[in-house]
């Protein structure tokens, strides 16, 4: 029970998560830098996805303003002066050359649309699931030097179980962003623990995998968000050395030490989920 443990410190999870790494380091870099390349950081993390958040938007933001700036300096006409030109250009061109531009265009567009369709497959159908694997292989990497198989959970035994309960969690966050920003950076920090719960109870259904990561986060959150805060250090350390740092150091130690933080809160839940 809660009574039984005591809460789990910054310090000691970051000195079990370097620990973790050093015991196997070469296997620890490896996933983490597949995961940097499939997913775009380290095993998912909190921080990246929150200034994901932010920055997106802000684009939206920014974007707003810099609409009504163009129109206020009369980049409306300046575009309609455009659309008159490619309109007579047009019309200067033979019946030939416009069935051209249309195939063309059209080739274009199938293109994009394909290659959209793929990549939404992949990310759905593979990325996600990965993402179960590759914190599978931190958890067993806690007790352990962990084998690279171990990210085979990402598709055994439950596949389309590890695809659902990804999708649901990427669908709750972003009508939780839709709301705004703090609300949705909120949620990063309640689902944290999905892909973690995901690996080591398959047999849980997609709602049930989220909302016991946020029955187990409550009270976690903010503990957890100061934890990203302490890598900020190391973030700016990794951009001056082009991110060669980052592949090498930072995220081995980052994912090893968030495996951590979910084996504390586990512990410290003993016997009630």
């Amino acid at each position: 029970m809660k009574g039984d443990f005591k809460m789990w410190s910054i310090k000691e999870v970051k000195q079990k998560g370097k620990v973790a790494m050093k015991a196997n380091y070469w296997m620890t870099f490896a996933v983490s830098l597949l995961m940097m390349v499939l997913i775009g950081g380290g095993g998912g993390s909190v921080a990246r996805s929150v200034h994901s958040t932010v920055d997106q938007q802000l684009d939206i933001k920014n974007g707003v303003e810099n609409v009504s700036g163009n129109e206020n300096n009369g980049a409306v006409g300046e575009s309609e002066n455009i659309a008159s030109e490619i309109v007579e250009n047009i019309n200067d061109m033979s019946d030939m050359e416009i069935a051209a531009l249309i195939t063309m265009l059209m080739t274009v567009f199938a293109a994009i649309t394909v290659l959209s369709i793929f990549y939404t497959c992949f990310n759905l159908l593979i990325t996600k699931p990965l993402e179960v694997g590759f914190m599978n292989f931190f958890v067993k990497n806690t007790e352990a030097p962990a084998a690279f198989g171990e990210i085979k959970r990402a598709f055994s035994p439950s596949w389309m179980g590890n695809v659902l309960t990804m999708f649901l969690r990427s669908l709750y966050l972003f009508l939780w962003t839709m709301l705004f920003i703090i609300p949705g950076c909120v949620k990063i920090y309640s689902y944290a623990l999905v892909p973690y719960i995901r690996a080591e109870r398959p047999e849980l259904g997609a709602n049930e995998t989220i909302t016991l990561s946020r029955k187990l986060m409550n009270g976690n959150k903010l503990r957890m968000f100061l934890f990203d805060l302490s890598f900020i250090g190391w973030e700016i350390l990794a951009l001056l050395t082009c991110g060669i740092l980052n592949a090498f150091y930072v995220m081995p130690y980052y994912n090893c030490s968030k495996a951590e933080i979910y084996r504390s809160i586990l512990s410290e839940n003993a016997g009630e989920y």
